[in-house]
């Protein structure tokens, strides 16, 4: 199972706390999605992708068409998985 979490070393109030975010903890929805599709076995349907990643199922469905469209993923039936080169 995946952890998401960002790290702040300044309080949110503080203007600057964008700054203390470590970015190798950070991940766009776009990266969740095809970490998780990475680790997979099986195709997964995208209520399943939001479940497993707690994103948005809206979310999912954008960034999945969006990936599909980069030709990143493929889907088939309704389950979508890593375009295997």
């Amino acid at each position: 199972m995946f952890t998401f979490i960002t790290h702040t070393l300044f309080k949110p109030r503080d203007p600057w706390w964008w700054a203390g975010v470590i970015v190798e903890d950070y991940m766009t929805a776009r990266d969740r999605i095809i970490e998780l599709l990475k680790s997979e076995a099986r195709p997964m349907t995208s209520r399943e992708v939001a479940e497993r990643t707690g994103l948005n199922y809206n979310t999912v469905r954008g960034r999945l068409s969006e990936l599909r469209k980069a030709g990143l993923v493929e889907v088939r039936g309704g389950r979508w998985s890593l375009k295997r080169y």
